[in-house]
Order: C-alpha cells, then structure tokens, then sequence
C-alpha cells in the first residue's frame, strides 16, 4: 500500500480550544485538528480504535498506536485513488479548497483529511468498513511496531521550550497578556543521498530532523516585523517594500522580506507581528538552518495574514526563490523540501513546476544502524564561492548541448563531445558532469534498497556515493592546501568505523559536516572518539523526524 502519500504525515491532534477547532482550516503544516467527533460511522468498534489514540500536547501517545490509526486513513486514500477516482463524480480539492461535492462527502462521512473522497454511492457502510478493518490487520500484521524509535509528533511546545521562548519574546517584545500565539515548528534536513543533483533537475532522498527552529509569534497593529533570534541581535523590517535590498543580501533581514514577499503575491495584505525562535539546526552545519528559517517565516506569514493554504512543496520553491533572490545564494530546492515535506523523502526536481515526491516511513536503527553527522570544525558558509562553482560548471556544461540544466542532456551526447568540453570548460566542469549522472543513478538505486529494506545495498551504494562527490564532483576540500577540515574528519570516521557502516561528504561540502551510519554498537565508541578529536559536541545522533514545517495556534 501507498504509504508515502500526503496523508502519511497528517496527524491529528488537538491544541486549540473547541470553539477555535470548529472554525479551523484543515490543511497540513497550519492548523492541526481532532479526531474527536469526526468519523460518524455506523462502525462503532472502528469509531472507537480511531479516537482511542490520545493524541496532543502533553500525551504520552504509543508509536504504534499513532501508526495504527494512520494506516486507517492510507488504507481510505487506497481505496479510493485504485478503485473509485474512475467512476467517482467527485473531483480532489486543488490547493486546500474544497469543493461543493467534497463538502458533501465530508459531511456524509465525517473524515477529517482534505485529500480522501468516499463516493456517496456506496450505501451499505458496514461492509466497506469491515473491508477497510481486514485489510488494515493485514498490514498490521506485516508491520513490526516492536523496537520503533519514538520521533517527533509535536502539535505543540513541551514546556520547558514554551517557557523559553515565552522568556525570550517577553524579554524583548513585552508581555504577551491575553493575545492570540502561534506557534511554528521547522525542522533541519540531512540529505541522505543526491549531493549536488537537485540544482540540475536531478534525484536526491532526504530526511527532516530532530532539530528544528521553535517560534511563537504575535500579530500587531504596526507595519514592521520584529524578529528576536536567541543569541543574536532584535532586528526589524518594515513593510513598506518588499522589494530586493541589496544591502540586506547575506542577512537575516533578507529572509524575513523575501518570505513576506511570496506570501503576498498570494493576494493578502502584509501585517505587523512579532516573532521569537530558538534553533537547535547548528548554524553552519549543513543542516538547512537557513530553510528551516524560511519555512518557519512562511508558515506564521501564512497563518497570521490569512493566506491561502500552501501546499509543502510550494512552501518549497517559495522559500528557495527567497534564499535566490533575496540572500542572495544559487540554491536547488532540496533543502527546502525536505524542511517543507518532513520525514523521509525521495525527490524528483525534472520538472521545477512540480516535483515529484515519494515519501517512506524507516528508521535506521531498526536496521541496526544510527545517523551521526559531525561537524567538521569548518563553517561551509565562508565556501559560498566554491559552492556557487558547482551548479555552474554543471550548467556550463548543459549550455554547451543549448539546455538549461544537466537533466536535459542525454549522456550518450555528452560521451561523443567529451574532448571539446574538456578543451573548452577544463577538467572540472567534465568530472562534475560525470559526478551527477553517477550520483543520480545511485540515488534511485538507495531507494531501491530502501523500500526493499536491504541495508547493506544501501551502505554498499552510500560508499560509492562519498568516493563520487570526493573524486569527481570534488567538494570535499575548498582548496587545496594543509587545512582539510573535512577530508580530516572522513579519515578519522573511516578509521573508527574500521569497514563498518558508511561515511561520506554531506550536504552542500567544502566544510560543514560529514554524514556516518554507524553500527548500534559502535554508536557511543564513535561518537565519544569523534568528539576527542574534533571537540565536544561536534559528533551528534539524529533521527529523522515525521514532521515537516507547519504552524498552530496555542
């Protein structure tokens, strides 16, 4: 079954009063809803398995009971995309707006996700629901829900977070008295395969993480936003214009502009708010601290200035025009995506318009392996240039065939024409060219092993992947010389890894982190080995997290 359809990550929760739910748009990434009254069915058995998940702030829910419940929905959303969208005269809701027919439907079932239509004509209930309950035990039955890392479902701030950022938006803003909050949750990425493809319309699997920028923001009556970023400086920008400044490129202002911007161009007028955060992406790192921002920025502007509902990806692309345009930084639309998506997701960018997307529920550690990164010891920042190098070098070589990006360059052309572009373009351009085609055919080919829960394939393939970006696509060292952060830090994992597991370049490269799976029991040695050598904290556990960028009102 389709497990990685948009329905995958919807959960149900509950943090608003039931005045406030009643009233919600229900749509991902804005404001959550409850099950709680939603399934009027003449199932009672089901009606009672679906609420029985306690889901929501300060519930300790099962892993497997949310995983239960979720499988109900996916087996909905089956059903009805095999069987029903032929013959069904009701269409899917486009962008979060739901049809006449669709309300209809929602009212006659009471099922509370945007993306499933039940057709009304089917009459005897009962038996599509003992139909639904068989199939769903036989997943049940192929799913092992023993063992399952627990991960992130925040619907809202534990309390200990609440209080800091409480402290910090007071400390800076004032008291927040009776005023409506928002609450915005934004996780980092790793990339787990795909390194400097998406730029070139290429493929790359990533994964959102248990770190993220935690916010609360409130509206005011003024026409400026005020950003308070613990352990950096207050700033502000007015919404006078929301223009390009060339003098904000390269700073956080910069961010908060551009976002204001898309999201204005989807037909709402900008107001002021103040906004709080915290991050725990490290800065630097090749974590996407700088998606997570923008994301985070869009989903308050989003909720606060009542736009229309933004789907994931199209967060996505807005926030990467931002980091473009006004940043001032030539980045694809990976990190965003998989900020925007959450979980663990495949990524095909061919058609910028609309990329494809798959998404797969997986923990490494059920495969005896952990996520470590570990920073390096050198900010990647301070490599934009040689960053900027990589997708124009590649599209250098694309120009050469009249197309825009490598994805539209056949490689048996490429072949024939080698000798002239190396004369003309130089080594490099050449070996970046041959590094994507290389990477993008393993990118598919970890997924592959993935799905398959072959664990070995996919470090066998991970290894390949590091010795393509360090030889071919070459952005491992800045430049060469007796400082090699990151080559360095790959010799001591490989070294303590001794044939085990994988190691590679992660991310962006030329400094930031590298990325390791480590054996189960190998974890603390690694980590304990890593972090003498390059200093305390730099090598970190991850999980991957299932939730994506979203906001909800306190």
């Amino acid at each position: 079954l389709p497990l990685g359809n948009p329905l995958a990550t919807r959960e149900t929760v509950c943090c608003e009063t039931p005045a406030a739910r009643a009233t919600s748009a229900m749509d991902t990434g804005r404001v959550p809803v409850s099950l709680e009254g939603r399934l009027a069915t003449k199932s009672p058995s089901l009606s009672q398995d679906l609420n029985s998940a306690n889901v929501g702030p300060g519930r300790n829910t099962p892993r497997a009971e949310v995983r239960y419940r979720r499988t109900h929905v996916n087996v909905l959303y089956f059903f009805y995309q095999r069987f029903f969208c032929s013959i069904c005269p009701y269409g899917h809701t486009v962008h979060g707006r739901k049809s006449t027919d669709y309300q209809i439907l929602k009212n006659r079932y009471a099922l509370c996700y945007e993306y499933v239509n039940i057709p009304i004509n089917v009459r005897r209930r009962d038996v599509w629901f003992v139909v639904l309950k068989i199939v769903n035990v036989l997943i049940m039955t192929r799913t092992n829900l023993s063992g399952v890392k627990e991960r992130t479902h925040m619907t809202a701030p534990d309390e200990k977070t609440l209080a800091t950022l409480t402290k910090l938006f007071e400390e800076e803003f004032g008291p927040i008295g009776d005023r409506q909050v928002l609450y915005v949750h934004a996780p980092g990425r790793s990339e787990i395969s795909g390194n400097h493809t998406d730029h070139e319309g290429g493929h790359v699997i990533a994964g959102s993480l248990d770190v993220a920028v935690d916010g609360i923001a409130v509206a005011t009556d003024s026409n400026k936003v005020r950003v308070a970023d613990e352990g950096y400086p207050t700033f502000e920008i007015t919404l006078d214009t929301l223009d390009v400044q060339e003098s904000e490129k390269g700073t956080s202002a910069s961010l908060v502009r551009g976002m204001a911007h898309e999201v204005v161009a989807l037909g709402v007028e900008p107001k002021g708010f103040d906004f709080a955060f915290t991050c725990s992406v490290p800065s630097g790192g090749g974590l996407s601290s700088s998606a997570a921002v923008e994301a985070a920025y869009g989903r308050a502007m989003e909720t606060l200035w009542g736009a229309p509902a933004i789907e994931p990806v199209a967060l996505a692309q807005m926030s990467q025009r931002t980091e473009n345009n006004y940043y001032g930084k030539p980045c694809g639309l990976m990190d965003q995506a998989a900020v925007c998506l959450g979980g663990l997701a495949y990524m095909d960018f061919e058609d910028q318009a609309q990329p494809k997307t798959q998404k797969l529920e997986l923990n490494f550690e059920d495969h005896g392996y952990a996520l470590v990164l570990v920073k390096v010891g050198a900010d990647h920042v301070a490599a934009t240039d040689d960053y900027a190098a990589v997708p124009r070098e590649m599209q250098d070589v694309a120009a050469e065939f009249g197309k825009a990006r490598l994805c539209e360059v056949d490689v048996a052309d490429f072949d024939a024409k080698l000798p002239e572009l190396r004369a003309k373009l130089g080594d490099r351009a050449c070996l970046r060219a041959v590094h994507y085609w290389y990477e993008n055919g393993l990118v598919d080919k970890r997924w592959a092993a993935l799905n398959a829960g072959d664990i070995d394939q996919f470090l066998v393939l991970t290894r390949e992947s590091g010795a393509s970006s360090a030889m071919y696509l070459q952005n491992v060292v800045a430049k060469l010389g007796s400082e090699q952060p990151s080559m360095y830090a790959l010799a001591l994992a490989e070294h303590v890894l001794d044939g085990r597991g994988a190691v590679r370049i992660h991310g962006g490269g030329f400094g930031g982190t590298i990325q390791a799976f480590v054996p189960l029991d190998l974890v603390d040695t690694f980590i304990a080995k890593m972090n003498g050598w390059l200093g305390e904290g730099s090598a970190r556990h991850y999980a991957i997290s299932d939730k994506g960028a979203y906001a909800a009102w306190l």
